[in-house]
């Protein structure tokens, strides 16, 4: 985005460097976003949320630049479904030990979704790289769909950058690209 970032999304990119949690709309509902190499940020995300490290966590991108390391060791069939990858699509994707095993789970794949959504794009291209998401929910509650959901589960312990959650009515697709299996759709 060429776009001078909004004083909302500079506070959540520092929020970001600084280790704290964020929340931001999403395609579908409010998601929650830390840096997804600081384990200290990803365990109090997963801490907050009461959520299993084991089950993973998403990444979200607005380019494939922002994931280019892990891009570069996807075989070269991967690498080329991945040029013409759909928008809002998440695909599973071999990590290699490319994340900390709090993103990944116990799963030899990392979900990513590259997104289209404003202010993911915005997120993603001030801090210069991909993001946790998450939903906005502790592990037993719905996903929040306003920013007073977001509060009400929250409060003040995660910051909060404007915007208003897209039009999908459900989560992405998820694709599994080495086997063409939609598992999620």
């Amino acid at each position: 985005m060429s776009s001078k970032p909004s004083f909302k999304i500079k506070q959540a990119v520092s929020a970001l460097a600084s280790g704290n949690i964020i929340a931001y709309p999403t395609e579908a509902v409010w998601g929650l976003g830390v840096d997804p190499y600081n384990e200290q940020a990803i365990d109090a995300l997963l801490t907050l949320k009461q959520r299993p490290w084991q089950k993973g966590l998403i990444i979200v991108c607005s380019n494939l630049t922002q994931i280019s390391q892990l891009v570069a060791l996807q075989p070269d069939g991967i690498q080329k479904k991945l040029s013409a990858w759909p928008p809002s699509t998440t695909y599973l994707l071999k990590h290699y030990g490319t994340y900390p095993e709090l993103v990944t789970g116990s799963s030899d794949y990392i979900a990513v979704r590259l997104s289209c959504h404003s202010t993911i794009c915005k997120l993603c291209d001030a801090y210069d790289q991909a993001i946790v998401s998450t939903s906005a929910n502790p592990a037993t509650k719905p996903p929040a769909k306003s920013l007073l959901d977001v509060r009400r589960y929250f409060g003040e312990k995660v910051v909060v950058a404007s915007g208003s959650v897209g039009k999908a009515l459900r989560p992405s697709t998820i694709i599994n690209p080495y086997t063409n299996e939609i598992l999620r759709a």
